[in-house]
């Protein structure tokens, strides 16, 4: 036992050895530098990295790159060699000839290592001179090449990854004592197949594969998800991390080569060998029809208690509205699967089980709210109001919910003209557009939800769906506005009416933003979910502050019927 345990040791040690590169990581060495001067023209610099200490660079390696110097003065390079340089040359291409070229702040590594001594700088073709930290230089041709004398003494840095290190050592260690395991067992017992001792080494060989290709991303748009997290063994406060084992499997499960590849495969599989409903865990497909609902069917209704909260959180959101002269209107989308019941698998009409709470919701507040279900479902016999491969409302759909939210406002804005279907030119496509980048792709159940491979996820477009756009979209300014805990769009429209309107809530949004802008003249679109880093629990929060700097007369709250629940604490302060 003991030899056995001493020899799986000393192999392992023998493979973390040689597996050096893959654990101890050579980070790419970067080289940069400012470049001024007075001519417009864009240049291309190649940077040329020589191994040896040779004036003849005879192993070098080098990084091209074209720099507007109309834009950027800044030249930033990097190199994936791992075999440290020790000499430098630079070539200026594409130069102006006899116009003056300044070179500063030369450095290896953000100024780890810099290239200071500018004197040591030689030129067969231009002439050099150093001015205030800078050196000139001037040619009489667009080509200069510069070589740097001294020896450069940079280095990469590196980077020790504890979980390559541990993948690498444990299952080797398990590789190693198992096969010196068969082998005692193979000299004390002649009938032990060999055949167990090649398979056994190839299956354990092959655990090797996915670890050389570890996926560094932070969500799996094709299971539309986060991936788990690297959780180290100390946490912060040097105390132990009791989950690490746990946390690590995790980890390793989420991240190893070739799963996207697995995955894929097993859904292939699976999707060949069903003879009609495909399904996963979160949707499902009805092969026959290519309609695809998300599971479950009939979504847990709202609870009196949550119900109550969604009121209470609403008329506080509401009066905030009115102390500031505000008209809120809330337009709640109904659920695809309700409006398109009799394609599910269930085979039922017009099931409904958040028509009473939303009911309620429009008893006791004072807000106007817009359910279209019954518009929605008198709409889907002329055309669809949804995709079948996605869970948002189509332009159809959406132009369906903007006539019932405009009777509400009409009331209170009797003079508001309503954009009419004649204003849009249509056009068509199989393609699902609904989101925030208004781009044509698959649709979200059938990327994210159903995992088909995309050869497969493309021929199940089989439907082609009516797209609006406005005759006067060129008379539209839009402007689009995507950073850290901000998504918005804001839209100008000259012949629109004198009202400033704030739209919010979900993505239901994004298709209502072809249609509503052009009813007025200034429109502004917050949303409020999958905005970037906002904590899962302020995601359907909207800061007052935002409200007051804007100053709409109107706001539009558009949110689906699932998402009710999250209104219970609308408005924040912070």
């Amino acid at each position: 036992m003991k030899k056995r345990k001493f020899i799986s040791i000393a192999l392992t040690i023998l493979v973390i050895v040689i597996t050096f590169n893959y654990w101890f990581i050579s980070r790419p060495l970067t080289f940069s530098m400012d470049i001024k001067s007075q001519s417009e023209k864009p240049i291309t610099i190649t940077t040329v990295l020589n191994r040896k200490d040779d004036p003849s660079f005879s192993k070098s390696y080098e990084n091209r790159s074209e720099i507007n110097l109309q834009k950027t003065n800044k030249y930033n390079i990097s190199f994936r060699q791992k075999t440290p340089p020790k000499r430098l040359r630079l070539i200026l291409n594409q130069i102006e000839p006899h116009v003056e070229y300044q070179i500063s702040n030369l450095s290896f590594r953000n100024g780890k290592y810099p290239v200071s001594d500018l004197s040591k700088f030689k030129s067969e073709n231009a002439k050099l001179k150093i001015n205030d930290n800078s050196l000139v230089i001037i040619s009489n041709d667009n080509k200069i090449t510069l070589d740097y004398l001294e020896r450069i003494t940079a280095r990469q840095a590196k980077k020790f990854d504890l979980r390559i290190f541990l993948i690498i050592g444990i299952l080797s260690f398990l590789l190693f004592y198992k096969l010196t395991s068969y082998l005692a067992d193979f000299k004390i017992n002649k009938n032990v197949s060999r055949l167990d001792i090649i398979f056994l080494a190839i299956c354990a060989a092959l655990l090797f594969i996915p670890m050389f290709n570890i996926n560094q991303d932070v969500k799996s748009e094709q299971e539309n998800r986060n991936l788990a997290k690297w959780k180290p063994l100390f946490n912060k406060d040097h105390s132990i991390n009791l989950d690490f084992g746990k946390n690590y499997e995790s980890w390793i499960s989420d991240r190893f080569g070739m799963r996207s590849l697995l995955i894929s495969g097993y859904q292939w599989f699976q999707y060949a060998t069903v003879s009609r409903y495909y399904k996963t865990s979160k949707a499902y497909l009805d092969k026959k029809t290519n309609w695809e609902f998300r599971l479950p069917i009939i979504s847990e209704s709202l609870t009196s208690k949550q119900t109550d909260e969604i009121i209470d959180g609403l008329i506080e959101f509401d009066n905030f509205c009115k102390k500031n002269n505000i008209k809120l209107y809330l337009l709640v989308v109904p659920k695809k699967e309700y409006i398109y019941m009799q394609e599910t698998f269930l085979s039922q009409n017009n099931t409904d089980n958040f028509k009473e709470p939303v009911e309620k919701i429009k008893e006791k507040t004072s807000i106007p709210v817009i359910y279209p279900f019954n518009e929605l479902k008198e709409a889907s016999k002329k055309d669809y109001i949804f995709f079948k491969t996605d869970h948002h409302w189509t332009d159809w759909g959406a132009y369906t919910g903007y006539k019932a939210l405009m009777k509400e406002i009409k009331k209170d804005y009797p003079y508001l003209k309503e954009v009419r279907q004649e204003d849009f030119d249509i056009s068509q496509n199989n393609l699902i557009r609904s989101d925030w980048e208004r781009n044509f792709y698959i649709g979200h159940t059938n990327r994210s939800l159903l995992n088909l491979p995309e050869k497969k996820a493309l021929k199940i477009l089989d439907t082609k769906y009516n797209y609006y756009t406005h005759k006067n979209v060129k008379n539209m300014k839009k402007t689009v506005l995507y950073v850290s805990k901000l998504r918005e769009k804001s839209f100008e429209y000259k012949k629109g009416a004198d009202l400033k309107v704030l739209m919010t809530g979900t993505s239901m949004n994004e298709d209502l933003t072809e249609i509503l802008p052009y009813t007025f003249k200034n429109t502004i679109y917050l949303r409020l979910n999958t905005v970037k880093d906002i904590p899962i629990s302020d995601k359907f929060k909207i800061l007052k502050k935002d409200i007051l700097d804007y100053k709409p007369d109107i706001i539009v709250l558009c949110i689906t019927v699932e998402n009710l629940r999250a209104l219970k604490n609308l408005a924040s302060e912070d």
